[in-house]
C-alpha cells in the first residue's frame, strides 16, 4: 500500500532499483508485475474478476480496432463494445457495492468506492472504438495500463488515448524523478499526518450521545469530516501522481486549487481534476449528445459522488450539488455580474452544504441529532470544545494543504533559495510520516 512502512521502504526502493537498470521496452513486464501483485493482495476473488475484464478487452479491441474498415462487421464491432462496456460498469457496480456493504475490504481511511481498472478499460475501448487509439497488441503494456498500481486505489485515472504511447517504452528523467519523490512525500504527510488525525476524531464524535451533540458541535464536525476527506483524496491522489512521475510518466496535477473559484462546476471539477475530466468525456459529453445537458450534467455529477463512496448518501450529495449549480447559474444570470468576492463565498458555502449531505447521514446513522438545535448546554459544550482541543491543528494544517494560498508562496519564493529548503522539507516530512506509521 502506499501509505504503510513496508511499501516505501521496502517494495518501493526495490522496485526502482530494478526498474532503473531495465530497457525501457521492458520496464512495462516489471510493472505488470507490480499490478498483478498489488491486485492479488485485494483476494483471488477481486483478480479474477479484474483479469476477466483485461482478457476480454484485449482480445476485444483487437477485434474492434480490425473491424473499423469493414462494413459487415459493424455489429460484431457494437456487441464487442457493448459487451465490455457492460462488463467493466457492473464490475465497477459490484465492487463499489461491496466495498460499500463491508463486505470487501480496502485499506484507507475513507471507503472509496469503486476501481480504477473498470475505468481505464471503459476508457481504452471507448478511445479504440472511436479511432482516437490504437488497439493494444502487447497484453503486458495493457496490463501494465489497466492495473497501474501507483493508481489502484483512487487515481488519477489515466486516459488510455494520452498515456498509450508512455506504456510501450517508459522513459525516466531525474527531474521527474525529484519532481515524483517530493510530490509522493507531500501525499503521504496530507494522507498521514492530517487526513488520518481528522478521521479518528471524526470517529469519536460518531461515538458521542445523542444528548451530547448540538448545532454546534455537529457543524464543526461536519468541517472535521470535510476536511479529512479532501485531504484523503488528495494525499492518495499526489502519492500516484509523484510514484507515476518517479517512473517516467508525465501525470499532471491531480488537484487544481484557485484563490478565487470561478463556480461550483469548477471547485467540483478541481477536486480530483483526472475523475472529472474522466467524467466529462465518457459520460457527460455522450449523455449530452442523446438525452440533453441537464440530464448528462445530473448523472456525471452524482456519478463523481459514487465513485467515492457507493452509498445513497452520496447519490444524494450528487443530486444537491447538482441543484446547487443550477440554481448558481441562475443567480448569475438574475445579478448579469455579481461581484467576485459574493461569488466565491456563495460557491464555498454551497460546496459546504453539498458536502456536508454524508457527514450528516452518517451522524445521523449513528446515533441521531438531539431535539434541540441551537445553543449550548453543558454536554454539548463538553464535545464542542473537546472537537476544537484536539482538531484545531490538523485542521490549519488541512486548510494550508488544500488552499491555495502554498502554492502561491513556492511559486514566489526565490528559486535558489526553494533548492535549500524543499529538501530540508521533505526529510523532516519523511521523518514524521515515519514515526506515524510506526506508531499506528
Amino acid at each position: 500500500m502506499p501509505f504503510c512502512a513496508s511499501y516505501l521502504f521496502i517494495f518501493l526502493p526495490l522496485f526502482m532499483g530494478i526498474y532503473t537498470v531495465l530497457p525501457k521496452n521492458r520496464r512495462s513486464v516489471l510493472i505488470s508485475a507490480a499490478n498483478i501483485f498489488f491486485a492479488a493482495l485485494s483476494g483471488a476473488g477481486t483478480l479474477i474478476l479484474c483479469a476477466v475484464c483485461l482478457l476480454c478487452g484485449f482480445f476485444s479491441g483487437i477485434g474492434i480496432y480490425n473491424y473499423r474498415t469493414r462494413p459487415d462487421k459493424i455489429k460484431h464491432r457494437k456487441a464487442l463494445f457493448i459487451l465490455n462496456m457492460s462488463l467493466n460498469a457492473g464490475v465497477l457496480a459490484f465492487e463499489g457495492y461491496m466495498t460499500a456493504s463491508g463486505g470487501l475490504s480496502r485499506s484507507g481511511v475513507l471507503a472509496i468506492g469503486g476501481a480504477v481498472l473498470p475505468l481505464h478499460m471503459i476508457s481504452y475501448i471507448t478511445d479504440v472504438y472511436r479511432g482516437t487509439a490504437e488497439a493494444q497488441t502487447s497484453f503486458t503494456a495493457l496490463t501494465a495500463y489497466a492495473w497501474f498500481f501507483p493508481s489502484m486505489h483512487i487515481g488519477p485515472v489515466l486516459r488510455y488515448s494520452r498515456f498509450s504511447q508512455y506504456f510501450k517504452a517508459p522513459a525516466m528523467s531525474r527531474r521527474r524523478m525529484s519532481r515524483g519523490i517530493m510530490i509522493y512525500i507531500a501525499g503521504l504527510a496530507e494522507y498521514l499526518l492530517i487526513s488520518r488525525r481528522l478521521y479518528d476524531i471524526w470517529n469519536d464524535m460518531l461515538s458521542v450521545p445523542k444528548d451530547m451533540r448540538g448545532a454546534a458541535s455537529i457543524m464543526l464536525s461536519s468541517l472535521i469530516w470535510y476536511t479529512s476527506f479532501l485531504t484523503c483524496i488528495a494525499g492518495m491522489l499526489h502519492m500516484g501522481q509523484g510514484t507515476a512521475l518517479m517512473l517516467g510518466f508525465p501525470v499532471k496535477k491531480p488537484i487544481r486549487r484557485r484563490l478565487v473559484t470561478d463556480d461550483l462546476h469548477g471547485r467540483l471539477l478541481g477536486y480530483n481534476v483526472h475523475i472529472t475530466s474522466w467524467m466529462r468525456e465518457y459520460i457527460y459529453r455522450p449523455l449530452a449528445e442523446i438525452k440533453g445537458k441537464g440530464i448528462a450534467l445530473t448523472l456525471s455529477v452524482c456519478a463523481v459522488m459514487m465513485w467515492y463512496s457507493f452509498k445513497l448518501s452520496w447519490l444524494c450529495a450528487g443530486v444537491v450539488c447538482t441543484l446547487l449549480m443550477m440554481l448558481q447559474s441562475f443567480i448569475v444570470k438574475k445579478a448579469e455580474y455579481p461581484h467576485k468576492f459574493l461569488y466565491t463565498v456563495m460557491t464555498k458555502l454551497f460546496t459546504a452544504a453539498a458536502a456536508a449531505v454524508p457527514a450528516l447521514s452518517a451522524l445521523w446513522l449513528s446515533g441521531g441529532f438531539p431535539k434541540y438545535k441551537f445553543g449550548f448546554n453543558e454536554n454539548d459544550t463538553e464535545t464542542f470544545f473537546f472537537l476544537i482541543s484536539e482538531s484545531w491543528l490538523p485542521l490549519l494544517l488541512g486548510l494550508v494543504a488544500t488552499g491555495s494560498v502554498l502554492p502561491v508562496v513556492i511559486k514566489r519564493i526565490n528559486s535558489g533559495l526553494l533548492k535549500l529548503l524543499m529538501p530540508v522539507a521533505e526529510v523532516i516530512l519523511l521523518l514524521l510520516c515515519t514515526a506515524y506509521m510506526i506508531n499506528i
